[in-house]
């Protein structure tokens, strides 16, 4: 049922074009295969985490998922590349330079573990 949908899409997508698709755990290898053969492997881009959850399920039966999975692939690999967004002025402000990196500002991030751990 998916293969037709998917492959309609990739004959619309432009040559530089790609195809995000959001999927959970239950399911995300079967989409894998499925977009290896419409796409092809040599056009996954990436296989992103999109974190959906901040705080742990306690009615969660096993494990409390905070996260799905994002399967990126282009319609040809090479001709694709990212279109970030630009930073805004407000963004930009909480990066400094203060030791003159030649990289360029930079910020601190929190470097605290959440739970104790013996080893550091």
């Amino acid at each position: 049922m998916m293969v037709p949908r998917l492959e309609l899409l990739r004959e619309l997508l432009a040559e530089d074009g790609s195809i995000w698709v959001s999927i959970d755990d239950n399911e995300g290898h079967y989409l894998k295969v499925i977009m290896d053969e419409v796409f092809g492997r040599g056009n996954f881009i990436s296989s992103i985490i999109w974190r959906k959850n901040y705080a742990p399920k306690s009615s969660a039966k096993h494990f409390s998922e905070d996260h799905d999975y994002i399967l990126v692939y282009g319609k040809h690999s090479e001709h694709w590349a990212p279109n970030p967004m630009p930073r805004t002025e407000k963004q930009n402000k909480a990066y400094k330079n203060p030791d003159s990196d030649p990289r360029g500002p930079w910020r601190p991030n929190n470097l605290a573990a959440r739970n104790f751990y013996s080893k550091g």
